[in-house]
């Protein structure tokens, strides 16, 4: 199956500790993708992206604007417009924001709440 969808009406939420406001616009609720899922994420000044990992996951952040620092596996680095992060599985990850950031975020296998660990990184996993 085959889709062109307008971005702008899929339904948000928003995570009440890290203020992210997400909108999966394909994922694995949806027949339209079966080995990828998407989503456009905003996160505002002072929000952050909690520190996790995925055991199986990778993903691609796309920062279409904005300001922040990404942290993987413990290395910093500044992210701003055009800056793509690609995460494989198993790398902790997290962000803390300057500037309101938007980004599109690809995950594969498609993102489901259970393929995130939010905990104490343990290298031997």
């Amino acid at each position: 199956m085959s889709i062109v969808q307008d971005a702008t009406s899929v339904p948000s939420f928003t995570d009440p500790n890290t203020k992210e406001q997400i909108q999966e616009v394909f994922g694995a609720k949806d027949d339209t993708l079966k080995s990828t899922s998407i989503a456009r994420i905003i996160v505002p000044a002072g929000g952050f992206v909690k520190a996790h990992y995925h055991p199986v996951c990778e993903e691609v952040y796309y920062i279409l604007r904005g300001k922040g620092k990404m942290t993987l596996d413990g290395e910093t680095k500044d992210v701003g417009p055009n800056s793509v992060v690609g995460i494989s599985a198993k790398v902790n990850h997290s962000m803390t924001v300057q500037e309101e950031i938007e980004m599109v975020v690809v995950c594969s296998p498609p993102w489901t709440p259970e393929c995130s660990v939010f905990e104490e990184y343990n290298k031997d996993k």
